[in-house]
């Protein structure tokens, strides 16, 4: 923190507590920015089954919601600083210089959010003026930035690789042998327990199953549904490790929420050891005290929002490990039967009812199978990503009781304790400090 000169201990302890309020407004700038980024999943990553439309918008809707919590959490935060600071320099008589130790502040955030911290540079008002207006902060107003993540660090890595996950279907034309970025992204993102035993089965099975399907359509009697293209080549395109490390990454808002608040309890403790004023000071204590809980719903709502696309992830993977296992389950007697197929087809008076039929059958069985999985699936889809859902019994009312934005906080008494003179504990009265 700055050197304050000339001003009495008191008075010192309330101009940084102002002044931690306006690290925790660039904070939220930057949670707001970050979650803008990291939260925006491609649409492409999630493969085609038809509930994930739903998803898609939902988890669009929900980060949305989470953008506009650290909005507000930033304007109104900057707004409590402004006050605190017009109380003090209102007190004080004459006006003080406003800092903000925005490089201490990076260094005790996150390693992921501290990149969103250096290229938005908040900047504080510069100047507190007896009756005066304290001015909010400038803030960034451009399109998305463009963070400098530190590649040798895992943070650095991990946003530096999500960041490239948006083109992950982009077509590429390159010399044989060649491995590029993209190929190597691809196989980290498809690094996951069904995606990669689903295109396991695809790579070895495909081209006899839909031979089978293609055998049923000429000879037989036609299937309800199609294993090949009523499930497989939905989910074959997904990759659902992209949807969990994005989702996990929200986290990083909820930590700093969290970091924020017991900060910010911390710091209104000391505050209260300096001054005492029943429409003054304490009143501002139950404004802090209110900010504080709005500052743990917010971690709340990010946290659900993580969770929730973590399971949405990993419902997309599972549904692929189902539709592969059975395939595997059924390929073999498949394999055999196409034979059958193929070589009465060959004879001298070929009667291709009976392996047709056989045929049919053992894809239907294979299709019965992947039905129940995707209707599973259906179903558990249904309860995620809800941004309407009402809160269960016994968790945190996050203040609309759904997942919508939260708004600010208006305490009790609203902002008077920003016009009303404070009053220091007598104890805390000390000479002013030396200039120099």
């Amino acid at each position: 923190m700055s050197n304050y000169p000339g001003l009495e201990a008191n008075l010192v302890d309330l101009v940084v507590h102002a002044e931690n309020r306006y690290e925790d407004a660039a904070i939220c700038d930057a949670i707001r920015q970050y979650i803008l980024q990291v939260g925006t999943i491609p649409a492409s990553v999630w493969g085609k089954m038809p509930w994930v439309g739903k998803w898609q918008a939902d988890w669009a809707v929900g980060r949305d919601y989470r953008i506009t919590e650290a909005t507000n959490a930033r304007d109104g935060i900057a707004s409590t600083a402004a006050g605190l600071h017009q109380v003090a320099v209102d007190y004080h008589g004459s006006d003080i210089a406003i800092s903000m130790d925005f490089e201490g502040k990076m260094d005790a955030s996150s390693a992921a959010l501290a990149p969103y911290l250096r290229a938005l540079q908040v900047t504080p008002p510069n100047l507190a003026t007896p009756g005066g207006h304290v001015a909010p902060p400038s803030y960034y107003g451009g399109p998305p930035v463009n963070p400098q993540h530190n590649l040798d660090t895992p943070e650095g890595q991990r946003l530096d690789r999500i960041g490239r996950s948006d083109s992950l279907d982009m077509p590429e034309i390159t010399a044989p042998g060649t491995v590029t970025p993209r190929m190597r992204d691809r196989e980290y993102f498809g690094d996951t327990p069904g995606r990669m035993e689903l295109w396991k089965f695809v790579n070895e099975h495909y081209q006899v199953l839909t031979q089978a399907e293609e055998l049923v359509r000429q000879y037989g009697p036609g299937l309800a549904k199609y294993p090949s293209s009523d499930f497989i080549d939905e989910a074959l395109d997904a990759y659902p490790r992209v949807i969990i490390e994005r989702a996990d990454m929200i986290s990083v808002a909820a930590q700093n929420y969290a970091e924020m608040q017991g900060e910010y309890l911390t710091q209104l403790t000391n505050l209260r050891s300096s001054w005492a004023s029943p429409t003054g000071s304490a009143a501002y204590f139950t404004a802090g005290t209110s900010i504080i809980t709005f500052l743990k719903q917010l971690q709340t709502q990010a946290q659900w929002l993580s969770d929730e696309g973590k399971k949405a992830g990993k419902a997309v993977d599972d549904l692929m490990m189902a539709y592969a296992k059975a395939g595997y389950e059924k390929i073999s007697i498949v394999i055999k039967q196409v034979q059958d197929l193929l070589d009465e087809l060959k004879s001298f008076s070929p009667d291709p009812t009976k392996p047709a039929q056989a045929l049919a059958d053992m894809l239907t069985a294979m299709a019965t199978i992947m039905l129940d999985q995707w209707n599973a699936a259906n179903d558990a889809a249904k309860s995620m990503l809800n941004v309407a859902e009402v809160a269960a019994s016994g968790a945190p009312d996050a203040g609309t009781a759904s997942h919508g934005a939260t708004p600010f906080p208006n305490a009790q008494g609203g902002d008077s304790w920003k016009n009303t003179p404070w009053q220091p504990h007598a104890a805390t009265t000390q000479p002013a400090l030396p200039v120099g």
